[in-house]
Order: C-alpha cells, then sequence, then structure tokens
C-alpha cells in the first residue's frame, strides 16, 4: 500500500505539479488549496505525511500545524514545510511542530530525498 501525502498549497499549478510528480513516484497524494482545508482533511484521514506551504488564506500553515499536533490522531505525522520565505520562517515552523522546513524553489530529486526521510 503506497504512502498517503496531503499537498496543502493555495498555488494551483505548484499543488498541481507536486501532486502529479508524487503520483508518478508511486504515492498516494491528496491535495487542499489552503490550511482550512488542509487541517480538516488531514483530521478526517490522517496521512503518512503532509507537506504545506507556509501563507495561505483561511488558515495559515502554521496555525494548521499547531492545530493538527493538538489532536492524538495527527500529532506525530511528519509535516514538511515549503515555503517561499527565507530566514525565521523556516525556524517558527519547526516551533509551530514542523518536522523539517525547506524553501522555495526546491529540487524535486531533493524533496524525494526529504520524502523518504521522513517516512
Amino acid at each position: 500500500m503506497p504512502a498517503t501525502v496531503v499537498i496543502v498549497e493555495d498555488n494551483d499549478d505548484l499543488r498541481e505539479l507536486l501532486a502529479v510528480f508524487l503520483k508518478m513516484q508511486g504515492y498516494a497524494v491528496i491535495a487542499a488549496e489552503d490550511g482550512e482545508a488542509g487541517l480538516q482533511t488531514i483530521l478526517r484521514q490522517p496521512p503518512d505525511l503532509v507537506i504545506t506551504d507556509i501563507e495561505m488564506p483561511k488558515m495559515d500553515g502554521l496555525s494548521m500545524i499547531r492545530e493538527l499536533r493538538r489532536w492524538p490522531q495527527t500529532s506525530r505525522v511528519p509535516v514538511l514545510v515549503l515555503t517561499a520565505y527565507c530566514g525565521r520562517v523556516g525556524d517558527e515552523a519547526i516551533e509551530a511542530g514542523a518536522t523539517r522546513a525547506t524553501y522555495k524553489p526546491v529540487q524535486l530529486d531533493a524533496l524525494i530525498g526529504m520524502i523518504e526521510q521522513l517516512l
């Protein structure tokens, strides 16, 4: 059974690119367009891994991560943050409960390496 990855990203093109790429790598993928939709999706069916952006409408990634860490069924799900903001934002993501943070643009082969490490 393939590992399930939830992608939470408000940029339609990037969300679709990541989804297609990860499906081609053999992962089951669920996509959400913002933190609020991502949170509901993840709480309904906890995945093996979450990949999320930080700056999104309705609920940002930091708030979503903090909320995920409150629930027993999602408290240990690895969260990989992809952000365009360098510096302090990655540290804030880790403080909020993310497992790892990296910056956009990310090389797809590097992304697969991070995913494999987290799973």
